[in-house]
């Protein structure tokens, strides 16, 4: 917990990692496009790990009503900033395995920052959580970090400071404690085989941007919405979910 606030209030700014470059645009494009596939008038929204905002800002700009729960102090006065009068949006410092905060239920629980960093058996509270302060036929949507885009973007990098640290690795290459928890499809279908929901879809928005993220910074605009438009059109292909770097599982309760 101490090394997960510390990498976002001293060494990462989360508010800027969406605009960062054209690497990074897809993550928050095609997750927002995933979401508004979803969203009906006048749905309450609670955003799980709502970082700087991003999620939540837009769908207040939108009209949403928006309760934003953040555990960084930091990032939740950066999200607060950016609110303006006309928004119905409630902030909330808290932490995603322990609800106890927040009152009434919501039509839509979007949990896409927790699960980077959570692990075993607190990953189990923050999904039972989110699925309590969930209304009946609610959606939820989780984010989560997949295990070998990473490695495979070490492997292209440096593969000899990679071979170095090769103890910061399984025998299978899953990786180990870090402040950012990665998984497999294999580990997210037995996490979510624990409880009670409907699955949806399993999609990566971003896809293997990363591998590419040298050509694609330099992509103009016709040649980024080409790119976008391959990720979009492959984003749930079951032969390519595990490859990309970001996961979207979707449910319904």
């Amino acid at each position: 917990m101490k090394k997960m606030k510390k990498h976002y209030t001293e060494g990462y700014s989360e508010n800027i990692r969406f605009k960062r470059d054209n690497m990074h645009k897809p993550e928050f494009i095609l997750t927002f496009e995933t979401i508004r596939k979803y969203l009906k008038r006048d749905m309450k929204i609670l955003e799980l790990g709502a970082g700087t905002g991003a999620y939540s800002i837009q769908l207040a700009k939108e009209g949403y009503d928006v309760t934003a729960l953040e555990l960084v102090e930091h990032n939740m006065n950066m999200l607060k900033l950016k609110i303006k009068p006309n928004m119905k949006i409630k902030t909330i410092l808290g932490n995603a395995t322990d609800l106890k905060m927040i009152n009434g239920k919501f039509d839509m629980v979007l949990c896409l920052g927790p699960m980077y960093h959570l692990k075993n058996k607190d990953r189990l509270k923050c999904l039972k959580e989110s699925i309590r302060v969930c209304k009946k036929n609610g959606i939820l949507i989780f984010a989560f970090i997949s295990n070998y885009l990473p490695l495979a973007d070490n492997f292209k990098k440096n593969i000899k400071e990679l071979m170095r640290n090769e103890n910061n690795y399984t025998s299978n290459f899953h990786r180990k404690d870090d402040v950012f928890t990665l998984v497999t499809i294999d580990e997210i279908e037995e996490l979510f085989g624990k409880v009670k929901l409907k699955k949806l879809d399993l999609l990566s928005p971003d896809g293997i941007s990363r591998l590419l993220k040298d050509e694609i910074n330099k992509f103009n605009k016709k040649q980024f919405a080409f790119w976008l438009d391959y990720l979009r059109k492959t984003a749930n292909d079951p032969s390519l979910i595990g490859y990309g770097e970001h996961l979207l599982y979707i449910a319904k309760k």
